[in-house]
């Protein structure tokens, strides 16, 4: 026996027209929706900048990368590499 805890609320027609309208025109990638999302998120959150990115992992590289950059950090590439395999393995310590 299974107990949802949380139950989601999607409007499955206007999510289903959505996903039909990239179909049609052919985008099965980053496409005209990824725009259209960070348009969306940078006037909801008033930032100049948005980036969809497909994995957390990327989205950390890119967030250290900048800051790597903004504040000079030297010799920090190793651990840019490194640091998404070290979070994996802590997350599959916790599993254990």
């Amino acid at each position: 026996m299974s107990i949802q805890l949380f139950k989601a609320a999607f409007d499955v027609e206007a999510c289903l027209a959505q996903v039909r309208e990239c179909l049609e025109r052919g985008w099965t990638g980053m496409g005209f929706k990824t725009v259209e999302f960070e348009e969306a998120w940078k006037k909801y959150t008033g930032h100049q900048h948005a980036y969809y990115v497909n994995s957390n992992t990327a989205g950390l590289y890119m967030a250290l990368n900048t800051l790597k950059e903004k504040y000079e950090w030297g010799g920090v590439k190793l651990y840019l590499r490194l640091l998404p395999l070290f979070l994996r393995t802590m997350q599959l310590q916790k599993m254990v």
